[in-house]
């Protein structure tokens, strides 16, 4: 799963869509698509936040 999609950088649609995967616990990675950090950053935290947040669980990180 992409941060960028999940953090809703480019759909909403497409965070609620993977909420789902998470929520039936068929998710296992959530990793960063950054190609250049210039114009794309990393969303690992932001992403761990909303995660957090909709779900109450704990999220490991490699920070």
């Amino acid at each position: 799963m992409n941060t960028d999609h999940l953090t809703g950088y480019f759909r909403r649609k497409i965070r609620s869509f993977l909420m789902k995967f998470i929520k039936e616990n068929i998710t296992h990675f959530i990793v960063t698509n950054t190609h250049n950090t210039i114009t794309r950053s990393f969303y690992i935290r932001k992403a761990a936040s909303k995660v957090r947040k909709a779900f109450a669980i704990y999220v490991v990180s490699s920070s």
